[in-house]
């Protein structure tokens, strides 16, 4: 892992941030990790850098909900960006689509152990790497379903690589969690693209009002003629023809 990154973990168990600053320091190029114990001294050690990669927060604040915290973080520069981790003992589905809803990336489970932050860290990272790959941002969103395990729904694809996609879709009721696997199914005039994928972040689309998430995938390693298909449909969508469905 070649990029340096920076991060701030807030929790109010000085050995909670101290076991996650050894790891992360150890294990990946953090040029600067800093450690709060509130909402209140993480906002202004915040507002005093220029940029922090990821946020690792404690549900449990001491003086503040952390959603709401979380929700501050959006709005000043330094994090507007920033990976978040969502440090929790409640791993039941109301927690994690919660977290999803709020922008949180991903979470660890409490008690945690070096292995775990590792492993979790380095998907983020690969997932990010591998989607925004020669992106293309699709002027009129696409048609698409996305089928999981125990659920299929309707969606609007937004963009798109070889690597993965970003679409708009209605909130999960059934599947649809971090790491959940799916199948993404485009409509063309003449065939139809069923690409293996999986589900990396969730975030609320502010652009409307309506209950619509921004889900983002990574694709599996798809077979010579999947991956065909694709490179003709991103063709397609470079050269501004109308090559599927318009949502």
């Amino acid at each position: 892992m070649q990029q340096s990154f920076s991060a701030i973990i807030i929790d109010s168990s000085q050995s909670s941030r101290k076991t996650l600053a050894a790891v992360i320091r150890q294990q990946f190029t953090m040029k600067d990790v800093y450690s709060a114990s509130s909402a209140r001294e993480a906002i202004a050690a915040i507002r005093q850098v220029e940029k922090l990669d990821w946020i690792f927060c404690d549900n449990q604040l001491s003086d503040e909900d952390a959603f709401d915290f979380l929700e501050q973080t959006k709005k000043i520069k330094s994090t507007a960006d920033s990976k978040i981790i969502l440090l929790s003992a409640d791993g039941g589905k109301e927690a994690l689509m919660l977290a999803a809803t709020h922008g949180v990336n991903d979470i660890i489970l409490k008690p945690f152990t070096p292995k775990v932050i590792q492993e979790k860290v380095r998907k983020l990272v690969g997932s990010q790497n591998k989607r925004s790959s020669k992106r293309i941002s699709l002027l009129e969103a696409f048609e698409a379903t996305i089928e999981f395990k125990d659920g299929k729904y309707k969606s609007a694809l937004i963009d798109i690589s070889l690597g993965g996609c970003m679409a708009k879709t209605p909130l999960f009721s059934k599947g649809g969690m971090i790491y959940d696997k799916a199948i993404i199914k485009i409509p063309l005039e003449k065939e139809e693209i069923k690409l293996k994928a999986e589900l990396i972040r969730l975030e609320r689309d502010n652009s409307t009002e309506a209950s619509i998430l921004l889900a983002a995938f990574i694709f599996d390693k798809m077979s010579p003629e999947a991956a065909k298909i694709l490179s003709n449909f991103l063709s397609t969508m470079k050269s501004g023809k109308n090559g599927s469905k318009r949502k």
